[in-house]
Formats: structure tokens, sequence, C-alpha cells
């Protein structure tokens, strides 16, 4: 039996796109997150095998830059999806920040 509520026309998949893009987003802000702990766990474990500070700015810049983009672009206009998007906007923009914080710190602690 047809759904004669239905309207004839196709729907817009805008959710579905911006659902997409929050998870590329996030999963750029774990890659990033990730690669931190490895070095933190290869600093602490394995300090003559652990890469430079710098290397690891670098790497997790690649990844938090691009990321910070994509969370920012699938912001809605819908107050809800603003709270949702918040989350990979401040993982991306505190994995942005983390390098320089660290640095701080570990200058004065040496």
């Amino acid at each position: 039996m047809p759904r004669l509520a239905r309207p004839l026309t196709r729907r817009r998949n805008f959710a579905r796109h911006s659902h997409r893009t929050w998870m590329r987003s996030m999963a750029l802000a774990s890659a990033g997150w990730m690669a931190w702990w490895i070095y933190l766990f290869a600093t602490h474990f394995t300090p003559e095998l652990a890469p430079g500070f710098w290397v690891l700015t670098a790497l997790t810049t690649l990844f938090a830059a691009p990321g910070l983009v994509l969370a920012l672009w699938c912001v809605r206009s819908r107050i809800a999806w603003m709270f949702f998007a918040l989350l990979p906007i401040l993982a991306n923009a505190s994995l942005l920040a983390l390098p320089w914080i660290a640095r701080h710190y570990l200058l004065a602690a040496s």
C-alpha cells in the first residue's frame, strides 16, 4: 500500500553530509591525539628512538588543521548541531595549541 503522506520530491541529505564531515574531523583529531600518545610512550620507554618534538608538531598540525576546517564546515544553524559540532572544533583546536603549551612546560621542566 503506498504512503500518500510521503512527499514526492527527493529528500536532501544535508544532515547525512554534515555527519560524515563530523566523523572525518573527529577521525583526524583522534589520529593527531594518537600521535601525541605514541610520542609520550616512546619518550618514556625508548627515548633514543623517539622522534623529535618538531616532527611531532608537524605531524599533529597535518592532522589538526584539516580536521578543524572540516569541523567548522559541518556547523549547521540548529542549536543542537552547534553543540554537536563543538566537540571536533575543540578537539582539533586544542591539538593545534598543544605543541606551544607542551613546549612551554618542557622548557620550564628542563
